[in-house]
């Protein structure tokens, strides 16, 4: 068994609360509000939608998706 300082584990329990307060919860947060309804006196409505994952397919928006994941293809590997 792997005997770890209590300094080790404040370290640790700090960059997971980090991490979770900052990347993973904000991110959860534009996942869940891509799936509500767009209102335009309160931003969003808590109705549960796929509408905006099928815009993607549109004709335009793909294009813009396509082009955007071909420049983020060429800056990694420039």
């Amino acid at each position: 068994m792997k005997n770890t300082s209590k300094f080790q584990n404040v370290v640790i329990v700090t960059i997971v609360g980090w991490l979770v307060l900052f990347v993973f919860l904000p991110n959860l947060m534009i996942i869940g509000t891509s799936f509500l309804t767009r209102d335009d006196a309160s931003f969003v409505k808590m109705v549960f939608t796929l509408d905006n994952y099928a815009r993607l397919l549109d004709p335009l928006y793909f294009e813009v998706l396509l082009h955007s994941l071909n420049m983020a293809l060429i800056a990694t590997l420039s």
